[in-house]
């Protein structure tokens, strides 16, 4: 970069990395250095307002992301989209975003989960929620025979059985993705919703705990939906308070 500071890719690639080991402040420092180089650069803007969302920068990813889209509409920018429009509550907005990601990739086993799960959320067409996480398994099911050991799909997949209520599957894909990667925040924190959903309560706060000390931000916890009952339960309190303390 220091040799070539008007290459955008660079700064993007160095994003990249930030990404990877969960700097996002500094990740979107890169980021917005590609933009400024390339302000009509979609996937720039895309990875700005990603990280953006992973620092809880809500506004502000929303607008990265919409003027990533209004550039070059995208499958994974209408995910990133619908994921920040989750966050600040906006269901019905966040189900048609991940419905146009859908549209516009049918192959993509993540746009139909969280799809499923919008549905779920909503709570206005049980049929339509099942038939999407159908969906999302049978995509995932398949896409596991060339990659049997990627701890995310098989936490994907695994709370996409939970999802539906399928204990007798969801349980060991969700054991054996944190086998796999007995570090990885994001795994462990499927892990409890999967086993949450599937009424393991102990299992989940187990892997709630772990996926803290790894960490994973305790304001996602506590905003998640799919803990609403287990957040009534005194146990949860004493998990979360000690990281909620350190973290600013």
């Amino acid at each position: 970069m220091e040799l070539a500071p008007d290459n955008w890719r660079l700064a993007n690639e160095f994003g990249y990395y930030y990404l990877r080991v969960g700097k996002f402040d500094l990740a979107a420092a890169q980021f917005q250095k590609a933009v400024n180089l390339t302000p009509d650069n979609a996937r720039a803007h895309n990875n700005l307002g990603y990280s953006y969302w992973r620092q809880d920068r809500l506004p502000e990813a929303r607008a990265s992301l919409e003027e990533a889209i209004r550039l070059e509409p995208g499958a994974s920018r209408y995910l990133n989209l619908g994921h920040v429009l989750e966050d600040q509550g906006k269901y019905p907005e966040a189900a048609a975003m991940y419905q146009k990601a859908v549209d516009l990739d049918q192959s993509s086993y993540l746009a139909w989960g969280l799809l499923g799960s919008m549905y779920a959320r909503l709570g206005t067409d049980a049929a339509k929620s099942h038939a999407a996480y159908s969906k999302a398994i049978a995509l995932a099911e398949e896409l596991r025979k060339e990659r049997k050991n990627l701890p995310g799909l098989l936490a994907d997949l695994g709370g996409f059985y939970a999802a539906v209520g399928n204990d007798q599957r969801g349980v060991p894909l969700l054991r054996r993705a944190t086998a796999l990667a007995p570090e990885d925040p994001e795994v462990l924190s499927q892990a409890a919703v999967g086993f949450e959903m599937l009424h393991h309560r102990d299992e989940a706060l187990k892997w709630m705990r772990l996926a803290l000390e790894h960490g994973y931000p305790a304001r996602l916890l506590d905003r998640d939906p799919a803990f609403s009952a287990l957040r009534a339960d005194r146990r949860y309190r004493t998990i979360i308070k000690p990281v909620s303390k350190a973290t600013p």
